[in-house]
């Protein structure tokens, strides 16, 4: 009996191992699986549309915490509530004024010349996204792409006079991220494939046919720029080389020649053609997602092109589209992926505009309402018909939602953040060395979460900074994140300038902001560092400060949330003293809440402070 049960055990004991042998061998093949697949992403370019399920993979085994930090900044989904986010930031102990709760419904714009809101138009006929584009007077073509994952060859056209879709002859080859540009002379438009291959061929939109010409001597065109102009098209970087080589089409002999290679090597750059000029923003750089902050344009009035660079693009953004308003000369930068967070796919549906009549200066303002939500990419096209400014498709870069969304809005004054404005009314203060007048710097900005953030924040010493400096740094000592904006100016002058800051908001109690200088650069990580003044006081709801600034020397000023993960929907940030060739740069990323309240702020008052000074009115956007 003792033997019969002895080899009844050693049976179940045989059959459990086998089960667990088993269990095991099932558990492993996906996990086998999906290393596999991570590498073929790896090798492919992590920034490939087409390998949507080795996308997948990727994002599923990214880090928890990488990913729940990409949720919060992205979708809002994880944000603090109010309750949290205003503990452990105590108001100093002579701000006795009472915090008001965090108004939780959604602020309207209301100015005159209001530039929204965004309308739903008929969606695309599938999702889309990756794609090429043109536009006509009368239509807006999309030239393949992706949809759901796939290549698609497909051509589609919107007919601004009925708002419907069209379909076209597909192109002739079936590619992610081709690039097109229209000949506006001939009704000819010219693709080059993206990146399956270097073929190339012509769209003539009157006989709704193609014509494959001579290839483009790249080994693909992935996500490169491209214009045409005066018998020739010109095909600038990109490739899955992340390349700055250009190369010159010539349409009478079809044939390629080297152009004048752009300043740097990028993939999915946004681009819009204006007249001879394309103009080329940001676009990863480096083979990683390394956003690029330069702003420039490819002048195609003759071969080889000759490039300018313009203004610094501070949103470093890629994968976006690019619209441009003929009406008032501005560029509109629509989503994207956000830069300089090691991933390919953190959208945002953020808008920032360029005014083009000052190149090659300018600065990218934020300009309200954002995008409808998801956040998106991949929106290659910024279209301009009817007057409004358009977008077609994208993706949702985390989740990697294919959108066939068409929205559009007007781009009129108002409800702008920040935007510059000039007045001729203020005089600046007296220098040490007797500076000129000068025309006060005006920037509306404001603050929000997905704002970049600072360690700690300065004391409020109750005493603003004067010239001569009288003041010293000190640290509040909360060792918390406070979001802010960083803006750069430089002295041009000849002169050390006596430079004056003045913040006015209407942000109380949990919405204090508080306005601080650096000279040279600013460290987020050590705020005292190269720290030259602060303005002593939150404004309330007013607040101004002085700083030296000897010529050719930069000075950036920093405005920042006193409570830690706070925001301001709103403040104006006026300086003076930096006169004549001054430039000046907005923060690393756009500002301010998607919902603004746009109302008329109070004429600044300001507070008694050890130097007076005549305070300038922020004047009320066109």
């Amino acid at each position: 009996m003792k033997t019969a049960n002895n080899a009844a055990i050693k049976a179940h004991l045989i059959r459990g191992a086998f089960y667990l042998l088993l269990l095991i061998a099932v558990c492993a093949i996906p996990f086998a699986l999906a290393r596999s697949s991570s590498r073929e992403t790896t090798r492919r370019g992590v920034a490939n549309l087409a390998s949507h399920a080795n996308m997948a993979v990727k994002f599923a085994v990214a880090s928890p915490a990488s990913g729940a930090a990409q949720a919060t900044k992205l979708s809002g989904a994880h944000f603090k509530a109010a309750s949290q986010s205003n503990a452990g930031s105590p108001l100093l102990p002579y701000d006795v004024r009472g915090v008001p709760d965090v108004p939780t419904g959604s602020p309207t714009c209301t100015p005159g010349g209001t530039p929204g809101p965004w309308v739903a138009a008929s969606p695309y006929p599938t999702t889309i996204g990756r794609y090429g584009f043109a536009q006509t007077a009368t239509y807006l073509y999309v030239f393949g792409g992706v949809s759901d994952g796939t290549r698609v060859n497909a051509v589609n056209r919107l007919n601004l006079a009925t708002g419907m879709w069209e379909s076209r002859a597909p192109m002739p080859f079936t590619s992610e991220a081709p690039t097109c540009a229209l000949m506006e002379d001939t009704g000819i438009v010219y693709c080059a494939e993206g990146d399956t291959g270097n073929s190339f061929a012509s769209y003539n939109i009157a006989t709704d046919s193609w014509t494959l010409l001579a290839n483009t001597p790249n080994g693909d065109d992935y996500g490169s720029a491209s214009g045409a102009f005066n018998g020739k098209v010109f095909l600038a970087g990109g490739t899955t080389g992340f390349s700055n080589a250009v190369w010159v089409y010539d349409v009478a002999s079809n044939t390629w020649s080297a152009g004048t290679a752009a300043p740097n090597g990028y993939l999915l750059a946004g681009y819009h053609q204006i007249g001879q000029y394309l103009y080329v923003l940001g676009g990863w750089t480096g083979g990683a997602p390394n956003g690029l902050t330069t702003t420039t344009r490819l002048d195609m009035s003759s071969a080889p092109g000759l490039w300018e660079n313009g203004p610094t693009f501070s949103p470093g953004r890629a994968d976006f589209g690019l619209a441009y308003n003929p009406g008032n000369n501005k560029l509109f930068v629509l989503g994207g992926d956000m830069c300089c967070d090691g991933n390919f796919f953190n959208s945002t549906n953020k808008v920032d505009e360029l005014d083009l009549s000052v190149w090659p200066s300018g600065i990218y303002v934020h300009l309200y309402p954002n995008m409808p939500l998801p956040n998106r990419q991949a929106n290659q096209a910024g279209f301009y018909g009817n007057g409004d400014i358009w977008s077609v498709g994208g993706i949702d870069g985390p989740t990697l939602q294919y959108l066939p969304d068409v929205d559009h809005r007007a781009t009129g004054g108002g409800c702008a953040s920040p935007t510059p404005t000039a007045t001729a009314t203020a005089t600046a203060t007296a220098t040490p060395t007797g500076s000129p007048s000068c025309t006060p710097i005006v920037i509306e900005g404001g603050i929000d979460l997905t704002d970049p953030t600072q360690t700690d924040h300065p004391n409020r010493s109750g005493i603003p900074q004067t010239c001569p400096a009288t003041t010293t740094c000190a640290i509040f000592g909360d060792g918390l994140l406070h979001h802010y904006d960083s803006y750069t100016f430089t002295n041009t002058t000849g002169a050390t300038q006596c430079v004056n800051i003045d913040t006015n908001s209407a942000c109380t109690g949990v919405r204090f902001i508080f306005t601080a200088a650096y000279l040279g650069s600013f460290d987020p990580g050590n705020i005292c560092t190269n720290w030259i003044g602060d303005s002593g006081f939150s404004p309330d709801p007013d607040q101004a400060f002085q700083v030296n600034v000897d010529n050719g020397q930069t000075v950036i000023v920093v405005v920042s949330n006193v409570t830690a993960d706070g925001t301001c929907p709103a403040y104006t940030l006026t300086v003076t003293g930096v006169c004549g060739g001054g430039t000046f740069t907005p923060p690393p990323t756009a500002t301010a809440t998607a919902t603004p309240t746009a109302t008329a702020r109070p004429t600044p008052t300001p507070r008694s402070s050890p130097t007076p000074r005549p305070q300038p009115t922020p004047v009320p956007r066109p």
